[in-house]
Parts: C-alpha cells; sequence; structure tokens
C-alpha cells in the first residue's frame, strides 16, 4: 500500500512510519521541514516537501491508497498567546482543508480510499469524573473548539466517499 503521512517527524508520526515501512508499505512523508525529516526517518522513506497553509496540489495523491494526517503545532512547549493559538488552530484547520480539497478535485476513482486524521480528546474539554466515550459531545473552550473546527474540515472528506476516520488522541 502507498502511504502518505504528515506530521511523520513527530510524536506519533516517527513509530507509524517505521511501523509501516517494516511492514512493507511504501510511505511517503509530506513535512514543512524536508532536511529535518530526512534525518528523522528511514532512508526508505521518500520525503516531500509540504506546506499545510497551501494548497495540496490533487496529482500528489494519485496513487496513493491512504493518507495518516497527524500535522499541526505541538500544543506543548510555550504560552498560548493568541498568536500561538492560531498557529494551533490554523495548522490542524488549514492542513485538513487542503487534503480534503485536493481530494474533491480528484475523480472518484483517483482517490486514496481512507483518511485516518489525528484530532484529541481535547475535543471533549475539561469534564471531570465524568464518563465519556466518542458518542459524548463536545465540551467547551479553546481546545474543544479547535478539535470540533480540524474534524469538521476532516469529515468533508467521508461526503467524497473516502472512508474517513478522526483518532481522538490523549
Amino acid at each position: 500500500m502507498k502511504v502518505v503521512v504528515t506530521g511523520a517527524t513527530g510524536f506519533v508520526g516517527r513509530p507509524l512510519v517505521r511501523a509501516l515501512i517494516a511492514r512493507g508499505h511504501e510511505v511517503v512523508a509530506w513535512t514543512r521541514n524536508p532536511e529535518k525529516a530526512r534525518i528523522h526517518l528511514s532512508a526508505l522513506c521518500a520525503v516531500e516537501a509540504w506546506d499545510p497553509h497551501a494548497g495540496t496540489d490533487p496529482a500528489k495523491l494519485r496513487g496513493v491508497d491512504a493518507i495518516i494526517h497527524l500535522a499541526g503545532e505541538s500544543v506543548a512547549g510555550s504560552r498560548w498567546t493568541k498568536q500561538r493559538k492560531h498557529e494551533i488552530l490554523a495548522s490542524r484547520v488549514d492542513g485538513s482543508r487542503s487534503i480534503v480539497d485536493a481530494l474533491q478535485a480528484m475523480s472518484p476513482g483517483e482517490r486514496p480510499r481512507a483518511l485516518v486524521a489525528a484530532s484529541a480528546i481535547g475535543f471533549y474539554g475539561d469534564r471531570g469524573d465524568e464518563v465519556l466515550t466518542e458518542r459524548s459531545s463536545a465540551g467547551e473552550g479553546f481546545l474543544a473548539d479547535v478539535c470540533r473546527a480540524w474534524e469538521g474540515e476532516v469529515e468533508r472528506a467521508a461526503t467524497l466517499g473516502v472512508r474517513t476516520v478522526a483518532v481522538r488522541v490523549g
């Protein structure tokens, strides 16, 4: 299977890419920083520059079986200033929109069969000891708002006949 992975140099991305390669899949890492990706990822993995804020060329998705979209600015490591919050939101929403817009521009027979996209348990907000399931409603606050917008962009792929999954990572 040919798999495009965004966020391939991140906490989840690195071991995922190694596991995919070990299972014999062809992996293409889309990244904002190709030099860093080449250092951290196996030589067996193709690396392509990708700007999540720019449009994605649909031609880059031809022949791809699945997309695993993990890219997004880290929520850790620095204060959540107004600018930082904008970067966190835009990195997730713009990247997702770019990918789904490219899928929409493709003919149905050319589209990858699956889009697996990261989301976060921040979707639920701080609900204390409440037991939460996938069917629980979104919570309140910045992260819940980010996750709602993020998943909203990803869900558009399902309307195109692409199997779509949002994985709420904690």
